[in-house]
């Protein structure tokens, strides 16, 4: 028996070598599926449970306080904690943080934007001769230059007068602040910064930063103590405690211009006279000495406009960054030399430093961003221009400057105190598991038209910034009623308690408390599971910039996707796998209809005969094993599988092997009741196509591959667009992304295995149609039939059947993929393409076939000799087998 197994490989070489092929690749497949769907599981969960609890849990505000993108997206910016006008207060925040089940209860009260003690700024080194020295101070968005305020101008002329070097002429009233006669001197802008009130504690637990200085009743004191001590306007106003960012940026630039100008002591001597300046103060006369005392005046105004205009001798322009060595609320001195660089200025008596809070007590409340959804991205459109600064948020002025709080004999409400620093640069990587953190922010990106430069955008030092600020300054929640009333509180960031990971149990838990919070009035966001998302912004008057947005319930959505992508990989593969069994049972009983009939003729049982068929599915099983236990080991080294899948693949192997075995008896059955029949009656369909009539005579051998292509052909695709999709949707978040670049192209293996398979069931389909038209071509041939001709035929058929089918195919992968996914214009190509490709594939593989079947078959028209010698070999083989 074993002899004739033998013979048959070798008679049959084609279709037993593309068998073990098949049988192969579902040995290598199947198993790599099973055990990278279940690690692709393993990892989601494990990441999810790892990576998708944040420093909090829940994020409790008061009802009705949502953005809108929030309630139709389900996201919300990065920093949107940074806006609001409060309501909750300082009761109802110890009653959640009172709770047994609450570990952490952060309150956050945005407070607005704040400015602290200006300083001013020198140039360096004092001029020799006269000299024109003008400043203009710049904030940038990262993309463009806005310009803060008007251009300051001083200039020191050589003075005629003995006592004197310099005469000093100031461009306005305000630089008279930074009077020097000798030293080029002038005020820092005012620049406005997010304050928010925290709880020291609740805060250090969540971040582990020490906000120990701002604690209620510290003693702790600043500036701004001193300035209430000395100011006669109602020294009884609360001190604000305030610690700044110690890391945190101002963007400011000053754009210098110094001009040695040819005026000399004869010179500014001739400006005096003409301004009617006495050269000395006579005793009980009020005389003007100074150009100062001229200020504001016609005259005076046009002198300087004179100066300003006077041609220079010699020039240096340059641009000094002050990022570096300014803070937010409480800043050094700042000199800088005459190459632009910027360092703290000593005061010496000619260089002197000044201090100025009266702009604290003002601030200046923002509104929200108001995106609006546009195609496949967002838009916001600017509101107006504050002093040449585009702005992207409503902005309302609180407070009172000093000089005004004096001038209209009022109080001032608070002064601001700055006390200390605090830094987060160091904890960047901890912080960033904080979604909605209001500390360090992910990077705006200027992305423009996609041909740029990508460029990091940064907040103006003006309020109403579209760039969402980080808070530069902390307050005590306390010290927060003083400014924003009862009602302080915008934000409660709770840590639920006795939870360790996001697991589902956690979640539960989670969910229970969550519930029973929003039971005493407040609107409860489930932030655990949450993770950031990079957003495309199209922004009024800048372009399209990339944001960092957080997506609420990112974790459930990830776990959701990749679940119901592993679910349709698996039935795509099995369907492909069972489909070839069907088909290959039935090209096997067509292959084997006429070695059947001769063992019956010959008097063989049918338990012999199952036997000796079985023996060759055993012998093919075997083989196919052995290879592919070899291929699964060098494709284990280099995937880094694990040992699980040599026992997927056993299992693989025992089920194969039994659907291949136990249908075997019944077709054996079939094939000998065939066998009585005549198999020279043929009827055929009246159809006016001889393709037509030829199709559906060969119906039943079409079926299979025509089943098989169709399920190939529709869901390749659809596993193709299902995985992009599927990549794509969870890529959306920084989660998502991490997940995806862990998880391995294993799901290639399974489209390129599919695609394997039903090529193979294309090519033996197609053999077995041959073989069984074998008198048909000799009857062709016969009647005068060119092998052009009957090539054409047969090519035709295929092309027709296939062509369906491949249709079929398309239309359901575009059903399926509407069902579950959103439809693109991109989806129709991509199952255009799949179809199209394909199409061609298999009719060059009819192609091939048909050629090599034509050159076998005519060398005889008839094939009789073929016929009697192939039987005459195997009646001899087994009768040696007796």
């Amino acid at each position: 028996m074993i002899s004739l197994i033998l013979n048959n490989f070798k008679r049959l070489k084609l279709p037993h070598i593309l068998f073990i092929l098949a049988i192969t690749i579902i040995f290598i497949i199947l198993p790599i599926a099973i055990n990278s769907i279940k690690e692709t599981h393993s990892k989601v969960k494990t990441d999810i449970t790892y990576y998708s609890r944040g420093s909090y849990d829940l994020l409790v505000r008061p009802k009705g306080k949502e953005l809108n993108v929030e309630k139709e997206f389900g996201i919300v910016p990065e920093n949107y904690l940074g806006v609001g006008d409060g309501g909750i207060s300082i009761k109802e925040w110890k009653a959640i943080k009172e709770r047994p089940d609450i570990e952490i209860a952060a309150p956050v009260a945005s407070l607005g934007y704040f400015t602290g003690i200006k300083t001013n700024l020198g140039i360096s080194p004092l001029p020799e001769k006269s000299t024109r020295y003008t400043v203009q101070y710049y904030t940038t968005d990262g993309v463009r230059k806005y310009s803060l305020g008007s251009k300051y101008i001083k200039v020191l002329l050589e003075s005629p007068r003995a006592n004197r070097k310099f005469e000093d002429i100031y461009g306005n009233s305000e630089m008279l602040q930074e009077y020097s006669p000798e030293a080029p001197l002038f005020p820092l802008p005012p620049t406005y910064h997010l304050l928010v009130g925290i709880d020291p504690d609740e805060e250090k637990a969540l971040t582990g930063i020490s906000f120990k200085g701002i604690k209620y009743g510290s003693s702790a004191t600043g500036w701004g103590a001193t300035y209430r001590n000395d100011s006669l306007n109602n020294t009884n106003a609360p001190l604000i405690p305030v610690l700044q960012l110690d890391d945190g940026d101002v963007s400011l630039d000053a754009e210098i211009d110094v001009s040695e100008l040819d005026i000399d002591a004869k010179k500014t001597q001739k400006y005096r006279d003409k301004l009617g300046l006495s050269s000395k103060q006579v005793e009980g006369q009020i005389q003007n000495t100074e150009f100062l005392n001229l200020m504001n005046t016609q005259p005076y105004l046009q002198f300087v406009n004179e100066l300003a205009k006077y041609p220079a001798m010699r020039e240096k322009k340059f641009n000094s960054n002050l990022t570096s060595i300014l803070h937010p609320y409480q800043s050094d001195f700042v000199l800088v030399n005459e190459n632009g660089k910027v360092s703290i200025m000593n005061p010496d008596g000619i260089y002197t430093g000044t201090t100025d809070l009266s702009y604290s007590s003002v601030h200046f409340n923002a509104s929200s961003v108001k995106y609006k959804k546009d195609g496949d991205h967002l838009k916001v459109n600017k509101i107006g221009n504050e002093n040449g600064v585009p702005i992207y948020r409503e902005v309302k002025k609180e407070g009172i400057s000093f000089l005004d709080a004096k001038n209209q004999n009022k109080k001032i409400p608070f002064y601001l105190d700055p006390v200390g620093s605090f830094k987060v640069r160091d904890r960047q990587k901890q912080l960033a598991s904080s979604p909605l953190g209001i500390y360090e922010l992910a990077p705006v990106i200027y992305i423009g038209n996609g041909k740029e430069k990508n460029i990091k955008m940064e907040a103006t030092t003006t309020p109403g910034s579209f760039v969402s600020a980080p808070a530069k300054g902390v307050t005590n929640i306390q010290s927060s009623e003083k400014i924003k009333g009862s009602r302080p509180i915008d934000a409660i960031r709770v840590k639920v308690a006795g939870i360790s990971d996001y697991t589902p149990a956690a979640a539960k838990k989670i969910e229970k408390v969550a519930s029973e919070i929003e039971n005493m009035g407040f609107k409860v966001s489930i932030i655990a599971g949450a993770s950031p998302r990079k957003m495309k912004i199209d922004v009024e008057g800048i372009g399209l910039v990339q944001e960092s947005w957080t997506s609420l319930g990112a974790a459930g959505s990830i776990i959701e996707q990749w679940n119901l992508t592993n679910i349709i990989l698996i039935i795509v593969f099995l369907l492909v796998s069972v489909t070839y069994i069907i088909n290959r049972l039935k090209f096997w009983n067509n292959q084997k209809s006429n070695e059947l009939s001769l063992l019956v003729q010959l008097g063989w049982e049918k338990k012999f005969i199952v036997r000796l068929f079985n023996g060759e599915i055993l012998i093919i099983n075997i083989l196919s094993f052995i290879i592919s236990i070899l291929l699964l080991m060098l494709i284990k080294l280099k995937l880094n599988i694990s040992n699980n899948i040599y026992i997927y693949q056993i299992g693989t192997v025992l089920i194969m092997t039994l659907l291949l075995l136990i249908p075997t008896k019944r077709q054996v059955d079939r094939g000998m009741m065939l066998s009585k029949k005549d198999k020279n009656i043929y009827i055929r369909k009246k159809w006016k196509s001889l393709i037509a009539k030829n199709i559906y005579f060969y119906r039943k051998q079409i079926s299979s591959p025509f089943i098989q292509l169709t399920i190939v052909s529709g869901l390749s695709s659809f596993v193709y667009l299902s995985l992009t999709d599927t990549v794509k949707q969870t890529s959306l978040t920084v989660l998502g992304e991490y997940i995806n670049v862990r998880i391995n192209d294993w799901h290639l293996y399974l489209i390129v295995g599919a695609y394997l398979l039903a090529l193979i069931t294309l090519c033996e389909s197609v053999m077995s149609i041959i073989i069984s038209r074998k008198r048909e071509i000799g009857v062709l041939k016969s009647i005068g039939w060119e092998k052009n001709n009957i090539f054409n035929l047969y090519l035709k058929e295929i092309a027709l059947w296939s062509g369906i089918s491949l249709i079929s195919g398309s239309l359901l992968s575009f059903v399926f993929y509407v069902i579950f996914y959103p439809i693109h214009l991109s989806t129709l190509f991509v199952i255009a393409a799949t179809a199209l490709t394909f199409y061609i594939i298999i009719l060059l593989l009819a192609s091939i076939i048909i050629i090599h079947h034509l050159r076998k078959s005519l060398g005889d028209s008839l094939s009789l000799r073929r016929t009697n010698r192939r039987k005459s070999k195997i009646i001899g083989t087994i009768n040696h087998f007796e």
